[in-house]
């Protein structure tokens, strides 16, 4: 008999609680949560031996032999390191790590310590047969699927992906950069080939960089995430207002964050740096990419001007950080589509996060509302 811990006691965790309960050769021993509270109504509910309010307090405990890990993506690898240095057993909510390197690593220290590790699945395999680009005839192998609804996207949306990448984060860049090929603009296309082609080392820290500390998209590739859901937004304002400049209007939206770049240090401390607390990721990414036109000959002054003020505008408020407000119709569409994905991110957050039975979840300082779950139809 394998004694299981869980650690996280989110959504998935009841699914995972239950399927083990459902097994002969396996035991729910304990879980483990932040609050102690809420990890000792999981051990109620689906009666596990023990609670506890640290997951080091669970790993410490001899007994048990496997660890489930349902925590955010964002923390997996750091505590599947920890559960291999305390000699357990591990099974990995997906995706387990952001990139092929952090897979090779924990699976040689698996190996090295002797333990087993996976990542969890449905199937022992899938099916992936080798395809053709029915628009460029390359071939390609699957690296992820994707079940949506309602639309399709066709091959060329995702570039070729390198394979010491790992999934959504490599697909997600290579839709951003078939946007950035949709522009027209020959010297916005280069500035931002001169960031997202030529510099590798700001595209690898680009990739892994969170959105912000705390607030919303705060986890390993929050930022690349935040910047192609304003992306996709600003091509929708464009597509129904055609009084918008698209190609100003989308170079704003992949640029208006990569200050956060240098505002923010590199997981797992994922905090403030000086330069983000003495000027802010507005003033850096500004900077950062006036610097970059300053190299380009011939790049036209009001064009330059046009797009850092987009940057400078995109908070739409003073006090909420930006040092002007949008004084250009692409500047507001910028700051609403930034808003829009910032808010409902929030949202989202809060209410996968919260493990509440009650209907109302309590007042969210950053919403300034008490907020409710939605009634099911």
């Amino acid at each position: 008999m394998i004694n299981f811990g869980i650690i996280g006691i989110g959504n998935i965790a009841h699914r995972v609680a239950k399927g083990i309960l459902c097994s002969k050769k396996a035991n729910l021993y304990a879980v483990a949560s932040r609050n102690k509270d809420n990890a000792e109504q999981f051990q109620k509910q689906y009666g596990a031996e023990k609670a506890y309010g640290s997951y080091k307090e669970l790993l410490e405990d001899a007994a048990v032999d496997a660890v489930y890990i349902c925590t955010p993506n964002s923390l997996h690898y750091e505590q599947i390191q920890l559960c291999l240095s305390c000699g357990k057993h591990v099974v990995c909510e997906k995706p387990m790590v952001a990139n092929s390197e952090q897979v090779k690593e924990l699976f040689a220290q698996a190996r090295k310590v002797g333990c087993f590790l996976m990542e969890a699945e449905k199937t022992d395999y899938c099916s992936c047969p080798n395809k053709k680009c029915p628009i460029h005839g390359n071939c390609f192998y699957c690296v992820q699927i994707h079940r949506g609804h309602g639309g399709h996207l066709p091959y060329c949306m995702f570039e070729m992906v390198n394979e010491r990448l790992a999934g959504l984060a490599s697909l997600t860049e290579g839709t951003l950069k078939s946007y950035m090929s949709s522009l027209q603009n020959v010297y916005l296309k280069k500035l931002l080939h001169a960031f997202f082609v030529e510099d590798e080392e700001f595209v690898k820290v680009f990739k892994y960089s969170s959105a912000a500390k705390a607030v919303h998209h705060g986890f390993v590739g929050g930022l690349l995430e935040h910047t192609l859901s304003v992306v996709k937004m600003c091509d929708y304002f464009a597509a129904n207002y055609p009084v918008l400049n698209r190609d100003l209007l989308l170079t704003a939206a992949i640029f208006h964050d990569i200050g956060k770049t240098e505002e923010l240090s590199a997981f797992p401390e994922n905090d403030y740096t000086d330069d983000g607390q003495l000027l802010g990721h507005i003033v850096i990414g500004a900077e950062m990419v006036g610097e970059r036109i300053r190299k380009i000959p011939g790049f036209p002054a009001k064009t330059a001007n046009e797009l850092k003020h987009c940057i400078l505008a995109h908070h739409g408020e003073l006090e909420y950080g930006s040092p002007k407000k949008p004084a250009l119709i692409e500047a507001a569409a910028l700051n609403f589509a930034d808003n829009t994905d910032a808010k409902l991110e929030t949202m989202r957050e809060m209410l996968e996060n919260n493990n509440s039975d009650s209907e109302w979840l309590g007042y969210n300082r950053l919403l300034e509302s008490n907020f409710k779950r939605t009634s099911p139809l």
